[in-house]
């Protein structure tokens, strides 16, 4: 993805990893990673305040690295990539969400008339699939019943 050959480009290691504080929290200790996110907005930082999320905190962290930059706030930002981005959508599942999942990723794997053949899939947390123009996934969630 964008994100992830940007990592590269810039001399890191793009790392995936589960949905959620606690675990975001633990593969960054466990890794030494210097930055984490998740698409939901929650940033967490090695430096200073370790693992701390706090939306106005990176906001100011976020304006801090653009006022020690030579160029224009808006010079960096119109220099990242354009992306859409589409709204969560939670789905109603009677019973056991985790086995669903399980069964759609089976699927998706044994490629057998899949819709995901042309996409790189992965398991880490659900069923991400990674396609030439985009990317979708399905997860259960770990927190509520949707």
């Amino acid at each position: 993805g964008k994100l992830s050959d940007h990592v590269l480009r810039n001399g890191g290691s793009p790392l995936m990893w589960k949905t959620g504080h606690s675990l975001i929290k633990a593969k960054m200790r466990e890794t030494d990673a210097e930055l984490a996110g998740e698409m939901s907005g929650h940033f967490f930082f090695k430096e200073r305040w370790y693992g701390f999320d706090d939306g106005i905190y990176a906001a100011a962290r976020l304006l801090e690295i653009l006022a020690q930059r030579e160029e224009t706030p808006s010079e960096v930002l119109d220099a990242l990539p354009e992306s859409v981005s589409t709204p969560e959508i939670k789905v109603p599942v009677d019973g056991d969400a985790h086995a669903l999942v399980a069964r759609i990723v089976e699927r998706a794997q044994a490629g057998e008339e899949s819709p995901f053949e042309s996409a790189r899939l992965s398991t880490i947390d659900g069923l991400r699939a990674d396609f030439a123009d985009g990317w979708g996934l399905v997860r259960a969630s770990n927190t509520t019943p949707i």
